[in-house]
């Protein structure tokens, strides 16, 4: 049984739009539309007065995540991939994506604690830098603006979808490899399982489409029949199950034994949302599931097994984000009107 208990609860005067946590879990980082970040040390109940918010983007705040403890990285509206450290507040560096178009959004930004790899997007650009903040890839060689990444478990593979197809590079020795798998269409979301066996991403004429991986020409499959955009999808952390959202549907599919691919599983929805879901967060190494939807509904889910528990949101609005500390053992959310949440989930 999913058991859940307040630890800390806030309202910012800004929309919160991504949620990241420190590897030791003590700090909270919450980017904000405004430009800023929102920071909260969780260490202990005696620091619930201790919090910092300060500028990291002039023109918005779209990703934030965490290097180590001390180090922040975040995306802005303007361009910039700005290294920061929390502790002071102070921007250690500070770099252009898009050399082509400086300006241009940080589309996607994405930590890979393995092998360190700090990946970002703007426009058809992705600059890739190791732990010490060296640039160790540029890649350019994509037809149109890069609207998402996803690396494997291990950070040997990492998938960057882009009108026209999704390329799948693979990092050994300090080298790489590319995969061009073509397709003649945008996609919205997109996520590689953790095994590194498979690339899923949602089109934008609402079908979810898979490839396998080492990619073959026409061996991809595609699921229709969806109501809506799939805006949303997290895969478990055993890469048997992935979730994918649409309206206020979760519908998951089974990557069969029998036929190593979601071919011939029959999608299981799961209806209890009333509202469209608007965050969906899995486990990195468990096996729990947290979305919530535009009312400001939070479900936690234990799936396949019949169990899920919801969430005793005290800030109303819309939920913006989710995230699992990496004990797993809390879940904060946010909310448009500024709420921040954070629970112990046992």
């Amino acid at each position: 049984m999913i058991r859940l208990r307040q630890k800390y609860i806030t309202t910012l005067d800004d929309y919160p739009v991504a949620t990241a946590w420190n590897p030791a879990d003590s700090r909270l980082a919450v980017a904000l539309a405004n430009g800023g970040v929102f920071l909260k040390d969780l260490s202990g109940f005696a620091n619930l007065t201790s919090l910092t918010q300060f500028k990291a983007h002039q023109m918005g705040c779209s990703q934030v995540v965490w290097l180590d403890d001390t180090r922040l990285a975040t995306g802005g509206h303007d361009g910039k991939l700005n290294i920061w450290n929390t502790d002071t507040s102070e921007l250690v560096s500070s770099f252009v994506i898009n050399d082509d178009n400086p300006k241009s959004w940080i589309e996607s930004l994405v930590f890979q604690p393995t092998t360190q790899l700090l990946a970002a997007a703007s426009g058809k650009s992705v600059k890739i830098f190791d732990a010490d903040l060296t640039q160790q890839y540029h890649f350019t060689c994509h037809d149109s603006t890069v609207t998402g990444l996803s690396f494997s478990k291990n950070g040997q593979k990492l998938a960057a979808a882009y009108y026209g197809g999704v390329n799948v590079y693979q990092f050994i020795n300090n080298d790489f490899s590319m995969e061009v798998m073509p397709y003649p269409i945008s996609f919205v979301s997109l996520a590689m399982s953790p095994n590194g066996r498979f690339v899923a991403a949602g089109t934008q004429d609402k079908c979810l489409h898979f490839w396998l991986l080492p990619y073959t020409e026409d061996e991809d499959l595609e699921m229709s029949g969806y109501p809506k955009k799939i805006q949303l999808m997290a895969w478990l952390s055993d890469s048997k199950y992935i979730f994918t959202a649409s309206q206020r549907m979760i519908i998951t599919w089974e990557m069969r034994s029998e036929t190593k691919s979601p071919e011939g599983s029959r999608p299981v929805m799961l209806d209890d949302h009333e509202a469209p879901v608007t965050a969906l967060s899995t486990q990195n190494h468990g096996l729990l599931t947290a979305s919530g939807d535009a009312e400001g509904r939070v479900i936690i889910w234990n799936y396949p097994k019949s169990e899920y528990v919801q969430t005793d949101w005290e800030v109303k609005g819309g939920i913006t984000s989710l995230a699992w500390s990496n004990d797993e053992k809390k879940l904060t959310a946010t909310s448009e009107r500024g709420g921040v949440e954070v629970w112990d989930v046992h």
